[in-house]
């Protein structure tokens, strides 16, 4: 049995043949083939998925392929249950006609690789993720700006430095939104060297540019991309704008619930930061643990797969604080993360020396060498 899906309303990411993929309900299963004649595709539960699979085990919209220079991203869209490359849970990874995933209990692989053209998979470079800061590993791609824009009148601008930037109201999402009507993963950007696109992955009242509602869309300058009641104003920058600034890396702050904050989160690319704001002691313990258990939910996101504890706010913690981190390592550690430490005070220093945790936590003096220490 062959499923094709029907053409995008915007051709210009039609692939020259279409992309096929098996899709079976269980490893011995026979297959279903599904054609998809664009670069893209989302599989789940919704009628608007173009791969659509049953099982309460499958969100309704659980994963997002993404042809990239005739390589295939599998990414997952925050979903419950994940997806699965053999028996190892990953955010995303390069689909191939080598291996499959599972989504469920269904098994999906490539029958073969899309056909694109100037793409050579003899110089793809595998250990490349489009989600990860782009450092031209694929050649340049236009310089590009994104004007926040809100009802305050406050606007922030942030320069696209991914090749695929997640939006919605995950976490996990670099472009991260607070809202009902904004969805877990929302849409993506993708930002190739022929120029900048909008994909909405079936969000919550569909995305919206310059007004109108989009399946795909090549953005141009000054167009608006609106998600829920959020807008995102597109700029394009000359080579000289780009040459005069600096390429700095954006640490966000990830808001958390609670009328009081006990630990501060942010996140830096695939790296969780956590900051206790002082010891257990100055808040009510029902802040502490619900506090401690927002930052475990987040550690559980695909999103980040190491951690960095920033002691800088205090010059002691105990050891309900301490137990916390502990616990939080724990479980950096055992999805294949790292853990490091940095800006303890003396006297903190001297208590994790005497609890032996400095043999598991390499410390560094400030926020920005533990950082280094993942992405040299």
């Amino acid at each position: 049995m062959v499923v094709k899906t029907a053409p995008l309303q915007d051709s210009s990411m039609m692939l020259p043949e279409p992309l096929r993929l098996a899709v079976s309900e269980g490893p011995d299963a026979e297959p279903v083939i599904h054609e998809c004649p664009f670069s893209y595709a989302i599989i789940g539960r919704s009628k608007g998925c173009q791969i659509r699979l049953k099982g309460l085990d499958v969100d309704f919209r659980h994963a997002y392929l993404q042809v990239i220079h005739g390589q295939v991203l599998c990414s997952d869209l925050m979903s419950k249950g994940g997806i699965r490359w053999n028996k190892e849970r990953k955010r995303a990874d390069w689909l191939t006609t080598k291996n499959q995933v599972r989504v469920g209990n269904h098994y999906i692989r490539l029958l073969e690789m899309p056909k694109t053209t100037g793409s050579d998979p003899e110089q793809f470079p595998y250990d490349f993720s489009p989600l990860s800061r782009y450092r031209g590993q694929l050649g340049p791609t236009p310089r590009v700006k994104v004007e926040f824009l809100n009802s305050s009148g406050n606007h922030s601008v942030w320069k696209l430095n991914r090749m695929l930037t997640l939006v919605g109201r995950h976490p996990g999402c670099k472009f991260y939104f607070q809202g009902k009507h904004v969805s877990r993963v929302h849409c993506s950007l993708l930002l190739l060297p022929r120029g900048l696109w909008v994909t909405d992955l079936l969000g919550r009242n569909g995305t919206h540019v310059n007004d109108s509602p989009v399946e795909r869309k090549r953005l141009k300058e000054g167009d608006t991309v609106q998600v829920g009641k959020y807008q995102m104003r597109v700029q394009f920058e000359s080579v000289a704008d780009e040459l005069a600034q600096d390429e700095a890396d954006v640490v966000r702050t990830i808001e958390m619930p609670g009328s009081v904050t006990v630990f501060q989160a942010e996140c830096h690319e695939d790296t969780l930061i956590v900051t206790p704001r002082g010891d257990a002691r100055r808040f009510h313990y029902a802040d502490v643990h619900t506090g401690a258990q927002s930052v475990q939910r987040l550690l559980d996101s695909p999103q980040f797969l190491n951690l960095v504890v920033d002691y800088g706010m205090a010059e002691y913690f105990g050891s309900v604080i301490i137990g916390v981190i502990i616990k939080l390592a724990r479980k950096a550690a055992n999805h294949g993360g790292r853990v490091v430490i940095c800006n303890t005070s003396p006297k903190m220093q001297e208590t994790l020396e005497e609890m032996r945790l400095f043999r598991l936590w390499p410390h560094y003096a400030s926020r920005e060498e533990a950082l280094r220490s993942f992405h040299p």
